[in-house]
Order: C-alpha cells, then structure tokens, then sequence
C-alpha cells in the first residue's frame, strides 16, 4: 500500500476515534511525517459526518462480541503490536474493522432501509399535523395558564382586599358595641335618676299636702278661737 494511501486511512481513523479518546488531533506530528515522505497536502474528512456510525457500531460490537482473527488482522505485518505507531489505537478499531463490520452488518441496515422506506409519506405528513396540533393545543394551554393565573392572582388581591375591609368592618363594630355599651349603661343611670327623682317629687307633693291640710286645720281652730265671747 502506497505511503500516501496509508497515511489517509490512518488519518480517517484518527477523525472518527479521537473524540472517544478525549483527546485532540496531533496535526503537527502527522504534517511532519508527511513532509518526510514527500506527500502533498491531502484533503481533510469531516469526522461529523461519520459520527452517527459510532453509536451503531458500539452496539453490534456488544451484540456480536470479540472479533474474529482476521478482522483483528493477525494475518498482517502489524499483528505483533495490536497497536497504530500514528494514532496509538488498537487495530481493532481502525477503518478496515469498521469496514468489514458493516459488511457483515449489510442484511441489518438494509432491513432498517427498507423500514424507513415503507414508511408512508402520508402517515408521516398525517403525524406531523397531530404533532404540529398537540404542540399549537400545547402553548394554547400554556396561555391559558398564564391568563388563569393571572385572574388567580387578582382573585387573590381582591379576596385580600376583602379580608382587610372585613377586618376594619368588625373594628368598626366593636367601637359601636362598645359606644352602646356606654350609652346603654348611660341610660339606665338616667333612669335611675328619674325614678328618684319622681320620687323625691311625690315626696315632696305628700308634704305638701300634709302641710295644707294642717294650715286648714289650724285656721279653722283660730277662726273657732275668734267666734268665742
């Protein structure tokens, strides 16, 4: 295999792998190995493009288990080390596995193709209207809310309202309680005056009487006194 050749796969590798590592991409390593074997610039891969793969892959790899020999290339020059002097993974995780992976793995996408590809478009079109329906149903319920919670809030402010004035009220009503409380209690001592007083009056109208009647009897004694020889 040409060097440049090589070098590219081992540089997909890198794209597709280095973000599970956590690590960043040694650019500057690999520009100097190219210079050294005299390559010209080559053109980069976007890695985003091939990061859905990854997921998939790390599901049939739990499915199917450990990968047989050749898939591990122990029939290869590198077998030895297991490992890429470049990127420093294990072989058993560069392209020409993910490659034979998704050849044995053929009947599985085509299957998922072909489920996608029975979908009807019209019961999608149909199920987008329901959805688009829940979500517009959605934020009229959530204005709804807003508005119930507004008139919550007044209903809330009002009721307060009402608690103070009903408050003030029942002050209002224990000060007239207790000013009739006083005035009654004011009467009754007015009363009892006047029932001593008309007594008092009656009293007196006795002693008058009494006194009238002993003037009469004591003039009609002097006017007797005065008719004597």
């Amino acid at each position: 295999m040409p060097v440049r050749e090589r070098m590219r796969g081992y540089r997909v590798a890198w794209k597709l792998n280095w973000r599970d590592r956590g690590g960043c991409c040694p650019d500057a390593l690999r520009r100097k190995e190219i210079q050294g074997e005299g390559c010209l610039a080559r053109k980069r891969v976007n890695a985003r493009k091939w990061s859905f793969l990854l997921p998939i892959l790390k599901y049939w790899r739990s499915q199917e288990g450990t990968p047989t020999n050749r898939e591990l290339g122990e029939g290869s020059s590198v077998a030895a080390s297991r490992i890429l002097p470049v990127t420093g993974e294990p072989i058993h995780r560069t392209i020409p596995l993910l490659a034979a992976r998704l050849v044995r793995n053929e009947d599985r996408l085509n299957a998922i193709a072909s489920l996608v590809n029975n979908i009807p478009n019209e019961q999608v079109e149909v199920m987008s209207c329901e959805i688009e329906q829940l979500v517009m149903g959605h934020l009229e319920m959530g204005n709804m809310i807003e508005q119930l919670s507004t008139q919550f809030g007044e209903a809330m402010e009002f009721i307060g309202l009402l608690c103070t004035a009903s408050t003030t009220t029942r002050n209002i009503m224990c000060d007239i309680d207790q000013a009739l409380d006083t005035t009654r209690a004011q009467v009754m001592s007015l009363r009892r005056a006047q029932q001593e007083a008309q007594a008092r009056e009656r009293d007196r109208d006795q002693t008058i009487e009494t006194m009238a009647t002993t003037i009469q009897k004591l003039q009609r004694r002097l006017d007797d006194n005065q008719g004597k020889p």
